[in-house]
């Protein structure tokens, strides 16, 4: 029984992860072209920002060692989002998935 209860478990977990990835890899292209002003509403100020050479950089971070998303602007709309993630290896960018949920729902999304 209780193995069962274990392969139910991971099984749930492996369906969990594989959607958070899917939202994390479909943020890498559906925030591009984002406003400063979507991306703040969506999430929040971001933990960090950095300026070089006309491009902005802001970077959010989940729980502690986890994930980190950087947004990268030019002339204020979002060029690039990366994650600097210690996720597993065949899915590394789930645990990102929180930071930019709440973009693919709202108006930043659509």
């Amino acid at each position: 029984m209780r193995t069962r209860h274990a392969t139910l478990l991971f099984l749930a977990l492996t369906v969990l992860s594989s959607c958070a990835q899917r939202e994390a890899d479909h943020a890498r292209t559906q925030l591009v072209g984002t406003t400063r002003a979507q991306i703040l509403e969506c999430m929040g100020r971001p933990g960090s920002e950095a300026e070089n050479d006309g491009l902005v950089v802001w970077s959010y971070s989940a729980a502690p060692g986890s994930c980190r998303a950087n947004l990268t602007f030019r002339e204020g709309r979002v060029t690039a989002v990366r994650y600097l993630s210690s996720g597993s290896t065949d899915q590394p960018d789930a645990a990102c998935a929180p930071l930019v949920r709440a973009c693919l729902a709202g108006p930043a999304g659509r």
